[in-house]
């Protein structure tokens, strides 16, 4: 005893290939013509349910703390991140971002002391734990 479905697959998918991709490619075109119409509202609002717990949560204390938006920029230099050059540029890049309007503060790996600290056993640091 054969599925129905798949006595329609044989009977007319199988059987008759060209066919079926010609009305396949034809539906397609015919609903890729729609396209230009399509929007999409990939805000962070339309992403988040308005009854979130999380979200209350979160506009309460940004209401309290008054905290500002932010913007995360990578910077992928042409050699070594940690060569003269990479470092000069990105001290550069710092600087003209700092002088824009609306921005509060920029933070880079130049300001992260400890970011290429010499290595060290866990027992110099058990005896000097400061840093």
């Amino acid at each position: 005893m054969s599925n129905p479905f798949f006595q329609l697959y044989q009977g007319s998918i199988l059987r008759y290939p060209l066919l079926s991709l010609l009305i396949t490619l034809s539906i397609t075109a015919y609903l890729g013509s729609y396209i230009p119409q399509l929007q999409l509202d990939a805000s962070a609002d339309s992403l988040v349910l308005e009854g979130d717990k999380s979200l209350q949560y979160y506009r309460k204390i940004s209401q309290r703390y008054d905290a500002e938006d932010f913007l995360l920029l990578t910077f992928n230099p042409h050699q070594d991140l940690m060569s003269d050059a990479a470092l000069a540029d990105l001290a550069q890049l710092q600087q003209a971002l700092s002088t824009l309007s609306g921005v509060s503060s920029v933070v880079t790996l130049l300001d992260a002391p400890l970011l290429q600290s010499p290595p060290t056993t866990l027992e110099a640091i058990a005896q000097d734990p400061t840093l």
